[in-house]
Formats: C-alpha cells, structure tokens, sequence
C-alpha cells in the first residue's frame, strides 16, 4: 500500500526582547499618535531623555600644618689638658766589689758552767767555772786555736766547732755535748756554752755511810729510831730465803746487812744495800742528789746515765716486789747502790779540781783563725739613687649641657570630604 509521511509542523521561536536600561531619571516624552485619516501618517514623538546630574563631589582642601623642628644645640666638650710630671731615676751606684784581706767580723762568747744535776743544762743558779780548755776550729778551712773560758774571740764570718779538752783527772764529765757548732754571720756575739760534773769525793765528802758504820752498836745502831724501823718495814726487804723482813728493834739490821754482804740470793743482797741507802738519806744526804751510774740506767731503761739517788732507790724496792723475777738485773742496782753508800759517782755539789797537761793556750789575739779571711769577698755597698716621678696631674674634663630644642610639628587638619 501506499506511505504517506506526515507534514512537519513549523517550529517558531518568539522574539526575546530585552527593555533598555536607562539611568538617571528617564523622561519619555508623551506618545501622541495623530489621528488616522483615511491613510493616516504614523508619527513617533520624539523620545527624549532627561539629563541625569550627579552632585558635584568637592572634597576639602587638605592642608597639613608645616612641622617645625626645633634646632639641637650640642654644647662644646672640652678636656683639661692632661700634664704629667716628669720622672726621674737617680743614678744607681754599686760599690766596687774588692777581692782581699778585708773581712766581716762577728764574735763567739765562749764559757764552761758547772751542771751540779746533771741535767745538760745550764741553770741561773749554777756555776762558771773558769780556766777550762777549749779548742776553735774555723770548719771552712781547717785552722784552729786553743783558748781558756772564759773566752770572748772576734772572728771572721763562718762557721766554727767549739770543743771541751778533756782534764787529767778522769773524774770530770760532760753532761752536754762535748763539742758545739755555730754559725758567725752577723756583728754580735754568739753564745757557746759547755756544761760539766764531776764525781771526785776528794771536792767534798758527800756524807753516805758505809754498811760497816750502820752495823756497829755505838754508831749507826744507836741513832736508828723508831720511824727508820718503820720506814725499812715499808720496804719490800727480804731476807736470803726470800722471806719479808720486817725490824722491829735496830739490833736486828746488824746480822741482816753484814751476812749480805758476804753473799747470798741476789733480792737478798740488793734489799741489804737498799737498806743502808734508806738510812743514809734518812739521817745525812738528800736523796735527791745526782748520780752517775751506767749500769743502773740500763737497768732502768733511762737514755740518760745521771738520775737522782732516789730513782735508784725506788727502782731497786720496785725489783723486790717479785724477788724471783729479773735476778739477772738485781747485782747491777746493788753495785750502783753500793757504791753510791760509799760515795762515789755522784755529781759533787761543786766543781772539782782539775789540770791540763797540753796543748799550750794560745794568744787571745792569734790570728791563726783570721788568716782564712784572706781572699774573701767583701761587697761594697750597693747605693740606689731615689726614684722620683712627678705628679701626674689631668686636668678636669668639662663636657658642655647638650640641650636639644623642642621639637613642634604643626596640628594636620584635613577638609571635610562632602
């Protein structure tokens, strides 16, 4: 059969109109359309439109106030003119210095003292004795001379040795050093000093009576009193069988002290010459008078061999506490009691006699120790001038008041915008 397509119909669009936009105030002027004759002549009034004003915009003036600034003023700075004194050395002068026989002297007091207790030193109360030998030796060069104390020697500076010489008699000790070193190294003297003892009886009998005189009925028997009794029963005697021995009548020590003596236990001997020893200081010597006595200072345990008679004593009555023990020790404290009973070795009360057989005394005024001065140096004396130095004077630094002028900037005033 036959096809027909259908017509299409016609697609119309309208016409999309966009209005003017007009600014400021749009006056449109009045559409007057005349009227139509037959055919009558369209005619469009003028369209016109309104001025549009926009208000003049004025904006002020803007005035700024000039800014003024005040000039600063800096007031001069002045110094002082600083002055410093000139300084001056003076001259520094030494002395020549002189190789020769010229020397520095200084002095050695030289003297010997008595030490009556032995203690190596010399008290206020103890006694010069004068004409003891003594050997100087100058110890830098070896020479050397022989003078008596007391001596007072000038000597060239140096260092010296000043030596006791032993006496004849072997009675005399030093209880010091034998020999003393100084140094001579300024004007003034230097003070040496020796100290000495003897134990020679013949310079005075010391008084202790033997162990005979204590025994005999009309000497040592008849003074012994009821306090001697009683001061030996206080004692740790002991008889030879080592019983305590305590007496009560004086007849009693006759048989006690003699048969010691022959022999017997060592506590028995020694409480025997213990017994003497009490009684002799009882009734005739202070027991505490010096004694010499090495062997009993072994004993003892003492550095020194001089101690006091009562040292001996209480050692010896400390031994016989315990009888039976140190027996090896015991026959020494009874030979030094012993002989003290006797009245030897103890340090006499005053200087003994004594002799020296050589060297001859020299001169106090031999020069043999001032020939090693030869060739010593002797400095002159080292002179320095003053060193002065002017005072340093600156003067005052003044610095001006700085003043700065104020600073005024004008007021800004801007018109008003209208």
């Amino acid at each position: 059969g036959t096809t027909s397509t259908g017509t299409t119909g016609t697609t119309s669009t309208g016409t999309t109109s966009t209005g003017t936009t007009s600014t400021g105030t749009t006056s449109t002027g009045t559409t007057s359309t005349g009227t139509t004759g037959t055919t009558g002549t369209t005619s469009t009034g003028t369209s016109s439109t309104g001025t549009t004003s926009t208000g003049t915009t004025s904006t002020g003036t803007t005035s700024t106030g000039t800014t003024s600034t005040g000039t600063t003023s800096t007031g001069t700075t002045s110094t002082g003119t600083t002055s410093t004194g000139t300084t001056s050395t003076g001259t520094t002068s030494t002395g020549t210095t002189s190789t020769g026989s010229s020397c520095q002297y200084g002095c050695l007091a030289i003297s010997k003292v008595y030490d009556a207790n032995a203690n190596g030193i010399a008290d206020a109360n103890e006694t010069e004795v004068g004409g003891w030998r003594i050997k100087v030796t100058n110890l830098g060069t070896g020479s050397y001379a022989y003078y008596t104390t007391p001596a007072t020697l000038n000597l060239p500076y140096g260092k010296y040795q000043i030596c006791d010489v032993s006496p004849t008699e072997n009675f005399w000790f030093s209880t010091g050093s034998t020999c003393r070193t100084h140094n001579v190294s300024a004007p003034g003297c230097v003070s040496s000093i020796g100290t000495c003892g003897c134990t020679h009886p013949a310079s005075g009998t010391m008084g202790m009576k033997s162990y005979n005189w204590w025994t005999t009925a009309n000497q040592g028997v008849a003074i012994v009193t009821a306090a001697d009794l009683q001061a030996l029963r206080d004692l740790n005697l002991v008889d030879n069988t080592l019983s305590p021995f305590k007496p009560t009548v004086a007849t009693q020590l006759i048989n006690f002290v003699r048969n010691a003596n022959a022999g017997g236990h060592p506590a028995y001997v020694l409480a025997a010459n213990l017994t003497v020893s009490v009684l002799n200081t009882r009734h005739f010597v202070s027991p505490t008078y010096f004694v010499r006595d090495a062997g009993a200072a072994a004993v003892i345990g003492s550095a020194s061999i001089y101690m006091m008679l009562q040292t001996l004593q209480d050692k010896a009555n400390e031994m016989l506490l315990t009888p039976t023990v140190n027996t090896q020790n015991m026959p020494a404290m009874s030979n030094a009691l012993q002989d003290k009973n006797k009245n030897q070795n103890f340090v006499q009360l005053a200087p003994c006699s004594f002799t020296f057989s050589s060297p001859a005394v020299d001169s106090v005024s031999q020069v043999g120790l001032t020939v090693p001065c030869l060739g010593a140096t002797t400095q002159g004396t080292t002179s320095t001038g003053t060193t002065s130095t002017g005072t340093t004077s600156t003067g005052t630094t003044s610095t001006g008041t700085t003043s700065t002028g104020t600073t005024s900037t004008g007021t800004t005033s801007t018109g008003t915008t209208s």
